[in-house]
């Protein structure tokens, strides 16, 4: 697949990213980094770039942990849910058989 270069802006710097990703997905991530970016210099205007950066690694890093433990706990959902499912058909399916020998 090919590159995509996308031009993007944060805090001030230019930047040119070569992806695989859609442009509008990488400009969309560039506007969610900017605007976090901007409420952390808002709320504390002494924050230097490096350090608003670092704030916003942790707080992604945090949501994609979050995110992967709630991802873990609806597979586990998932798979209990199959599982009853298939107990449930047996279930159904032994209920039949024993229909079948009844009305014989």
């Amino acid at each position: 697949m090919a590159l995509n270069k996308v031009k993007i802006e944060i805090a001030g710097s230019r930047y040119t990213i070569a992806t695989e990703e859609p442009p509008a997905h990488v400009l969309e991530v560039a506007r969610l980094l900017e605007e976090q970016m901007q409420t952390l210099t808002r709320h504390n205007p002494n924050l230097s770039i490096y350090d608003g950066m670092v704030l916003c690694a942790l707080n992604a890093m945090d949501e994609k942990r979050k995110a992967e433990e709630d991802c873990d706990k609806l597979r586990q959902q998932i798979t209990g849910y199959i599982s009853d499912a298939a107990r449930a058909q047996s279930e159904v399916e032994e209920l039949k058989r024993e229909i079948a020998k009844l009305k014989k």
